[in-house]
């Protein structure tokens, strides 16, 4: 027996099927939409001047300049050193920003990488050598060092889960000065980086004599330093006691 359609069932399948019409077409031309955005946006980033970032930021005193674009450039820092970097588009795709980054001055080169997101952020795979130069960067007292310090793998991170080291530093034998001592003699240094649980250490000896560590611990916002200081490693400091280890704790906020 032949059946007979309804005329408002035809009227609401084209109806239904004219509104799925209408939500694809919308999704596709915005997916278009976002797709034109971020290229643009790369764009924008790939094309703008590196010292637009002091707009925005107040640099520190130690940079003296940037040169080059936003995706690649260079920033001329105190102390003969200059830092150079270009954007890793790879990262992108996983939800982070990463830099290889190369140091450079009149006895300093290393590269690595480093990289920030929403888990956290770090430095990896940094290797090279780091001049006596670098102490410029940072403020050490008016310590001076002659010693080259040699970079191997190192990485130093801080993610939801925790902070977290690895890799090693060497420094031969030299000599050292600051404000207060002069001219203090310093035997060849190991440091050796690594985690334990949420915590990032540093331990430092000199051949198989221990000399000190420091442990960090991130607690909220800051993070809490243990400095354990041997009796081998409080002899090279004139003034400190070595009769005993010593045990200091700082707050970095």
């Amino acid at each position: 027996m032949p059946t007979s359609s309804v005329p408002g069932t035809r009227a609401a399948r084209r109806s239904a099927g004219g509104w799925r019409s209408g939500v694809k077409r919308g999704l596709w031309w915005a997916g278009v939409t976002c797709v034109s955005l971020i290229l643009f946006l790369a764009a924008l980033v790939a094309t703008a001047p590196a010292d637009s970032v002091t707009r925005v930021v107040t640099l520190p005193p130690q940079v003296v300049g940037l040169e080059g674009r936003l995706w690649r450039g260079r920033a001329v820092l105190a102390g003969g050193l200059s830092l150079e970097w270009r954007v890793l588009p790879g990262a992108l795709v996983a939800g982070r920003l990463a830099l290889a980054v190369d140091l450079r001055g009149p006895q300093s080169l290393a590269t690595g990488r480093v990289y920030g997101g929403l888990r956290g952020f770090g430095a990896e795979d940094l290797s090279g050598r780091i001049g006596p130069e670098a102490l410029t960067l940072v403020e050490a007292d008016g310590l001076r060092c002659s010693m080259i310090a040699a970079l191997e793998g190192v990485a130093l991170w801080r993610h939801a889960d925790g902070l977290g080291a690895r890799g090693e530093v060497n420094l031969p034998a030299g000599r050292c000065s600051n404000r207060v001592a002069q001219d203090v003699a310093v035997p060849p240094l190991r440091v050796a980086l690594s985690s334990e649980g949420v915590a990032a250490r540093a331990a430092v000896s000199t051949g198989d004599t221990p000399l000190g560590g420091l442990r960090a611990v991130p607690e909220g916002d800051v993070v809490r330093l243990g400095l354990r200081i041997e009796p081998a490693g409080a002899r090279l400091v004139p003034g400190l006691p070595a009769s005993a280890a010593s045990e200091l704790e700082y707050l970095l906020e």
